[in-house]
């Protein structure tokens, strides 16, 4: 049997260069949810998380059916970020 995985995609609000990207959303949903679909295409995952430490990520996310966690607003990066939420 072939082995399975978990997708955890990080999010944040943050970003200094593009502000609340994950959120974006000029082709009808947010940029993160896209973000989502790729991950779930891929024949090994059979879970997509997205860790994030913003309530309106986890509600937009959730809201087109996927998985979310929250996570501290501490991190410094996206590797720390999925290492929490792993």
């Amino acid at each position: 049997m072939a082995h399975q995985a978990i997708a955890i995609i990080p999010a944040r609000l943050g970003s200094t260069r593009f502000p609340a990207k994950a959120l974006a959303h000029e082709t009808g949903k947010p940029l993160v949810v896209h973000a989502c679909e790729q991950a779930g295409k891929a024949s090994c995952v059979s879970r997509v998380v997205v860790a994030t430490d913003a309530t309106e990520i986890k509600s937009a996310v959730e809201s087109h059916g996927y998985e979310a966690v929250m996570t501290s607003p501490e991190h410094t990066n996206g590797t720390s970020r999925l290492a929490e939420s792993a």
